[in-house]
């Protein structure tokens, strides 16, 4: 995950426009934290960044959604506002994709925050 983490750092050097990139760069950020392998106090406030950055660049970029959803649900605890953009990624990524992040947010969600569905 480490070398994941360097792999996107340098395509963001090399196009610092690539919101992917930073999306990507914002999950790795959260699973080091989700492993244990990096305390969250150091990685999640980069990984927030990260997801941040690539919605400033492409807000339709489904990934970078669940990226900042992830974040807001796991350390910030803000249910609300994960199941926003837990949506947001559906409704930019419909079909297959879309079932895959529902059943993802589905299995680590409360019940009362699945209203929107």
């Amino acid at each position: 995950m480490k070398r994941a983490i360097e792999c996107f750092q340098q395509a963001i050097e090399k196009d610092p426009d690539y919101a992917l990139a930073y999306a990507g760069l914002a999950d790795s950020y959260t699973i080091l934290a989700a492993l244990g392998v990096l305390q969250p106090r150091e990685v999640i406030p980069k990984a927030k960044t990260a997801a941040m950055k690539a919605l400033e660049l492409d807000d339709t970029l489904a990934e970078a959604h669940t990226s900042l959803a992830l974040v807001r649900r796991d350390y910030d605890w803000d249910w609300v506002e994960a199941g926003r953009e837990f949506q947001r990624a559906c409704r930019q990524n419909y079909g297959q994709d879309s079932n895959q992040l529902r059943m993802r947010f589905i299995s680590w969600s409360r019940l009362e925050t699945l209203s929107f569905w």
